[in-house]
């Protein structure tokens, strides 16, 4: 606003207004995200997180908010969900290796972990080995 030519004193009286009212609001904010996230279009933690901190929200609360929302057992559901969509309706030749490391790649890239990306493999393609890239950093460099 003060870009736009507003100055200093009105600036800090409206975002002090909005804050009281709630509409701004860093936990509610990622709350909301992971919700949407979750049900729109299913990503993992990391990438969860790194969108979140792109979005100028502090890291703090998105590793609070995550923590409490993000169970393992939550991750390896929607890496299972994103999978089967990727995967397509039919079920996919299991002994595609290119199709493996594809649908592996998509799942990391969506930010899920290494555990959650095996669970879903399992599912679309069962028991996969030698897809595992090494251990995952919860913490999460950026997706």
């Amino acid at each position: 606003m003060a870009a736009r030519g507003y100055d200093e004193k009105t600036v800090t009286d409206l975002v002090t207004r909005m804050m009281r009212l709630g509409y701004l609001d860093d936990r509610r904010f990622v709350e909301f995200w992971i919700e949407q996230r979750t049900r729109c279009r299913p990503s993992g933690p990391a990438l969860l997180r790194h969108e979140l901190l792109q979005r100028g929200v502090d890291a703090e609360v998105v590793r609070e908010v995550l923590a409490a929302r993000m169970t393992p057992e939550l991750e390896t559901d929607l890496a299972v969900e994103a999978a089967r969509k990727r995967a397509g309706a039919g079920p996919p030749d299991g002994s595609d290796a290119r199709a493996k490391r594809r649908l592996w790649d998509f799942l990391r890239r969506r930010g899920f972990s290494a555990a959650a990306c095996q669970a879903a493999m399992k599912v679309v393609f069962g028991p996969v080995e030698g897809l595992d890239d090494g251990p995952d950093d919860p913490e999460g460099a950026d997706a």
